[in-house]
């Protein structure tokens, strides 16, 4: 496990705050099959408006290519733009 110090350093590398709700997925990154980010940014969306959360996704995954990658990033912009 991480330490303290090394969670902090890695929030900080993330612009992520100290008391923020992480929801991290790792794994491919796209719209087909088991790899559709779309119900993270929902549960992301979701939990942002139930609480005074603030949430954060983190998606620590690949690509197919740069289009895919930018359709994900507009998906999320759009989907669940509090986060």
């Amino acid at each position: 496990p991480a330490t303290p110090a090394e969670q902090a350093a890695a929030r900080a590398a993330l612009g992520v705050p100290a008391d923020a709700v992480v929801l991290l997925a790792h794994g491919r990154v796209a719209f087909h099959l088991g790899a559709n980010p779309f119900p993270l940014f929902m549960a992301a969306h979701h939990a942002a408006k139930a609480g005074p959360f603030n949430v954060h996704v983190v998606l620590a995954g690949r690509a197919p290519n740069r289009h895919v990658q930018k359709a994900v990033t507009d998906a999320a912009r759009a989907v669940c733009p509090t986060v």
